[in-house]
């Protein structure tokens, strides 16, 4: 059994089959922010992309479920979308209750628009490596 560091909670193979599933069918960018993600290696990931490691690291993919399980949530393939590390982090940390998935959603994509999600230079090199 794996364990989400960020929380030290044990990761059921069930829900790593879920987000290894929305990962691919993501075509391996964030569910929120759109950018590219690993699942496994990730110096290989930055050394691609041109990245630090501490870079990298917050954009490891992560299984976000859309309605939490404190709220009745379930470990279900609609309800578990792929999202990166900093975007899952940010999504439950910035709030008591984190805001609903749509409107965080919105949220993320206005500040990537205005280069305050990320590292402007990052984002650009993220985008270019996202549009092949």
């Amino acid at each position: 059994m794996g364990f989400l560091k960020s929380k030290g909670l044990p990761m059921t193979s069930r829900l790593a089959k879920l987000r290894h599933s929305a990962f691919q069918s993501q075509a391996g960018l964030c569910f929120y922010c759109g950018l590219p993600m690993w699942e496994s290696n990730p110096q290989a990931f930055a050394h691609a992309l041109g990245l630090t490691l501490p870079q990298a690291h917050r954009l490891q993919a992560t299984a976000e479920h859309l309605h939490a399980r404190c709220d009745g949530g379930l470990d279900a393939r609609d309800n578990i979308v792929a999202a990166c590390r900093h975007c899952n982090q940010m999504r439950h940390e910035s709030r008591k209750n984190p805001r609903d998935w749509k409107a965080y959603r919105r949220v993320v994509a206005t500040r990537m628009t205005a280069g305050a999600w990320f590292d402007r230079a990052m984002i650009t090199r993220l985008w270019r490596a996202a549009m092949g």
